[in-house]
């Protein structure tokens, strides 16, 4: 699992409605400041900030605004034929009320996730 959680989104002051996501990470492997955020296969946001702590990794995720999560929006750590890493959006259904071993799921966000709270994938 790579993320155990994540902070609530802080709405941008752009008119575009940009904002961030704070992810903790358990590992960044491969992963780097710029890598994207896709939905489908669109980039919605890009990874702009990772910054290694003991036993965990914290980063933030900037999405443009034509994206907003959702409660049942799950992130996941992706490759692609070349080897890059990025962060796949990849499920849109209800979540779980327990995490199940062996999922690659690495957070999920609230709708109510404007305030500072941290979401925990149990």
């Amino acid at each position: 699992m790579l993320v155990s959680g994540c902070t609530g989104g802080r709405p941008g002051d752009s008119p575009d409605g940009a904002f961030e996501i704070d992810l903790i990470l358990s590992t960044a492997d491969g992963l780097r400041d710029g890598d994207p955020v896709l939905r489908d296969r669109e980039t919605v946001g890009r990874i702009v900030r990772l910054a290694p702590k003991v036993n965990r990794v914290e980063a933030t995720a900037r999405f443009d605004g034509s994206y907003r999560p959702t409660r049942s929006a799950r992130f996941a750590l992706r490759w692609d034929e070349e080897g890059r890493r990025f962060v796949q959006i990849v499920e849109t259904r209800p979540a779980p009320d327990r995490y199940r071993s062996g999922e690659k799921v690495l957070a999920q966000v609230s709708p109510e996730s404007l305030e500072n709270r941290l979401w925990v994938v149990k």
